[in-house]
């Protein structure tokens, strides 16, 4: 206990405001993040982590009022995945704000340290920390204020190093608002901008108003990096390249980076990265609830405690657990006592020189003792370090301190040396020696035999037993009662367990999540019924190709942007129509059922589009493009028709032996040779004249079958 009082003695030294800092764990442009404590009277005591923001920043007094509104404005958010922010201050010359410590890593970390281990975040774990933070910027847009009006809260700075997971699997978005405090300036050639700008929006490089799509950019950004290890922007680019990449969203196509991303993952991607703001999901909600989809159609949803799992694979080098293994301030039910005992002074009965009175002696000694506050305990740190002496004091009231300090440790390295001699000799009167014989020495000779301690009864186990499961299923058992999961093993072989309550969880492919909770008694088996429900069936994706390529693709009368091949995305369940057209081929119309069933790539066989000509007596069959010249002998005169099919027409030439006039119904087209157009499907009667009217010719275009294919 004295070392204790010592080794807070030292953290008093280092106080921020109210909190005693522990260690620092993070630091960047704006300021330095410390685990501290917070304590009260009665033992109180609360963990937080402190940002202390950098004193050049601190006396800008337009920074600390940007960032003072920017910190009210984010202690209005309450939810499970937004780091909760507790207090806002200032001590001295520091400036500082006081949140939830987090104990566990951001994502930035964990993708590093899985990596280096081989083990790498899976699709359903990064899925489950992405839409959980699109859950907390869905939040903070839709919070209102007490009139009930929407305050629009965006983040402006999500990145992998601002997503923080927990031991517990809880994900949590930090630093919200906290980026438009610090008014980025994009002129700037620093290390810290060039990070930032790989998750950056192009409409905030552009300087334009931004909304919550701002921020679903950079979720997007930071879940392309989660699914294939690589940024959205290289990082061997000059910064002022990187600002014009990043203005005109200029990266890879996730597909083009890895290929085995799901595709309803994929789309998702790509929408959130769409270039203009306007194609993005219209708000995170739309966003959550595509994850959610995805998710559900994938199959790959998995309990918080999986999550946790994970993260725990790195339980050594959590900050929190460092901590723990040196700072032994952390223990409870130390001795923090009431000041109001304290009739002579802040020092508690402590003369100037430190030299201890047998009342606050005997309060240090006892551990449970709630009477007046130690020496230590009593320093009213908040009001030393808050006051501003004036400069003529400061250095009197430095030399106080440290003199008091030095004498104090003397006197408490004195009585530790005490207590240690103490406690030896304590312990060497008490423990028992044991002799050859298995009988303590100090028992008497006459005693007896020993009584030999009795046995427990070994536990009784009981068995649980899973009905029904699908073949292939994953079933986890989840023992309540000792904070406990039981191994893996087949769904269908009984599991051992203990008695007290038990939840179970069961997925299978094609069916939705199952989980239940059952109480198993001692001495007895215990049956449970699982009834998996099959999911509903959930959009689909697929690719239409065409043969040949470049056809336009219409869905359910819509047509769609490109041309095949093609893919269609987010296609709502149930019947539909696809209808593919290309010049020169008969256009082709197909149902199409969106299902479970249904494949991820349709191939559509396109036939030229052909029609059968009629000139005079003659016909044959011409697909677009084509030509064909006939010679016909009307009377005396010799007719040379030629004709070219066009997409919606053909274009006749007309010219005689020896020369004539022309008319085509009751049009006088004048004399050979002359040009006139005739519709796709419609006939036409060319009349000839000389002095007089010498014959007639009939040409007609009809449309051969298969210009139009049927459904298949």
């Amino acid at each position: 206990m004295l070392r204790s009082d010592y080794n807070r003695l030292i953290l008093l030294m280092n106080q921020i405001g109210p909190y005693t800092v522990i260690e620092r764990i993070a630091s960047g442009g704006m300021g330095e993040i410390y685990v501290a404590k917070l304590q009260r009277e009665a033992g109180f005591e609360k963990l937080v982590a402190v940002k202390r923001i950098l004193p050049h920043l601190a006396h800008d007094d337009g920074f600390v009022r940007m960032f003072e509104a920017e910190a009210r404005l984010s202690a209005l958010l309450t939810h499970r995945n937004i780091v909760q922010i507790y207090d806002f201050g200032r001590s001295g010359n520091d400036t500082y704000l006081a949140m939830e410590f987090v104990d566990g890593f951001n994502v930035r970390t964990l993708q590093d340290m899985g990596r280096k281990q081989g083990v790498p975040l899976p699709l359903s774990l990064t899925t489950r920390i992405v839409a959980s933070a699109a859950r907390a910027l869905d939040y903070a847009y839709r919070r209102e204020d007490s009139n009930g009006n929407p305050l629009k809260i965006i983040h402006r700075d999500i990145s992998p190093q601002n997503i923080l997971v927990s031991v517990e699997g809880e994900v949590k978005v930090a630093d919200f608002g906290l980026a438009k405090a610090l008014q980025i300036d994009a002129t700037s050639l620093s290390g810290e901008l060039k990070g930032k700008l790989n998750y950056m929006s192009p409409e905030q490089v552009r300087g334009q108003q931004l909304d919550l799509r701002a921020d679903m950019f950079s979720l997007g950004a930071v879940l392309y990096e989660m699914l294939c290890g690589k940024r959205l922007y290289p990082n061997n680019v000059a910064i002022r390249t990187l600002i014009g990449m990043v203005e005109r969203a200029e990266f890879r196509p996730l597909g083009q980076v890895t290929s085995s991303i799901p595709a309803p993952i994929a789309h998702i991607v790509e929408t959130c990265l769409q270039s203009e703001a306007n194609d993005r999901y219209e708000s995170t909600r739309e966003l959550v609830q595509a994850l959610d989809s995805a998710i559900a159609e994938l199959g790959i949803g998995e309990p918080t405690y999986t999550l946790a799992d994970y993260v725990r694979r790195f339980d050594s080098e959590r900050p929190l657990a460092r901590i723990l293994a040196h700072d032994v301030t952390m223990v409870p039910n130390r001795p923090i006592v009431s000041r109001q005992d304290d009739a002579q002074g802040e020092l508690g009965g402590l003369p100037d020189e430190m030299t201890p009175t047998p009342k606050t002696e005997r309060a240090m000694l006892r551990p449970q003792h709630h009477g007046p506050r130690t020496a230590i305990s009593r320093v009213d740190t908040q009001s030393m370090l808050t006051a501003r002496p004036q400069k003529r004091t400061i250095l009197p009231l430095l030399a106080v301190i440290l003199f008091s300090a030095i004498g104090l440790v003397a006197w408490l390295q004195h009585r530790n040396n005490q207590e240690d001699e103490r406690s030896s000799a304590d312990a060497e009167r008490s423990v028992p020696v044991t002799v050859s014989t298995g009988i303590p020495a100090n028992v008497p000779p006459d005693a007896g035999p020993v009584p030999e301690p009795k046995k427990s009864p070994p536990p009784t186990t009981q068995q649980l037993v899973l009905k029904d499961v699908p073949e292939g299923a994953k079933c986890i058992v989840f023992d309540v009662l000792r904070d406990l999961e039981l191994p893996s093993q087949s769904c269908t072989k009984p599991w051992k367990v203990g008695s007290g309550p038990h939840r179970i969880f069961v997925s299978a492919a094609g069916y939705q999540n199952w989980q239940a909770t059952v109480r198993v008694l001692s001495g007895l088996s215990q049956d449970v019924e699982v009834r998996l429900q099959a999911k509903p069936p959930g959009p689909c994706s697929l690719t239409i190709s065409t043969k040949p390529t470049g056809a336009n693709v219409w869905l359910d009368g819509a047509i769609q942007n490109g041309t095949a091949p093609l893919q269609l995305t987010a296609v709502s369940p149930g019947a539909h129509t696809i209808r593919v057209s290309l010049r020169g081929h008969a256009s082709v119309e197909q149902a199409l059922t969106c299902d479970r069933t249904t494949s991820d790539s349709l191939v559509i066989p396109l036939k030229p589009r052909s029609y059968t000509v009629g000139i005079h007596r003659a016909s044959r069959d011409l697909r677009e493009g084509a030509t064909w010249t006939q010679d016909v002998r009307i009377g005396g005169l010799k007719a040379t028709v030629r004709v070219d099919v066009r997409t919606k027409f053909a274009s006749v030439t007309l010219n005689t032996k020896p020369f004539s006039k022309v008319g085509v119904g009751k049009r006088d087209l004048g004399v050979v040779p002359v040009k006139f157009r005739v519709p796709l499907g419609a006939k036409r009667r060319v009349r000839l004249f000389r002095d007089t009217l010498v014959g007639t010719v009939m040409i007609r275009f009809d449309e051969a079958s298969g210009s139009t294919q049927p459904l298949p």
